[in-house]
């Protein structure tokens, strides 16, 4: 009976190391996962501000800039 309890021994350690290792893993995951919806995020604000920056001067400014053209050359 002395043998099993080696094994017993041998089992329980290697649960225990995978189950840590699994927690190691889970926990690094997460990291990268929110480090890259992070960078993902910040892109898409950067985007976002772009062109709403790109629809102002076209709506507005550049328009504004044409009929004050166009009011010059036909006096």
């Amino acid at each position: 009976m002395k043998p099993f309890r080696l094994v017993k021994y041998f089992s329980f350690s290697s649960i225990i190391v995978l189950f840590a290792g699994i927690l190691v893993l889970t926990a690094l995951n997460t990291h990268w996962i929110r480090k890259t919806q992070l960078k993902k995020s910040e892109e898409y604000a950067f985007l976002i501000a772009a062109n709403l920056n790109n629809q102002l001067f076209m709506q507005f400014f550049y328009s504004g800039f044409t009929e004050i053209r166009k009011d010059t050359a036909q006096k």
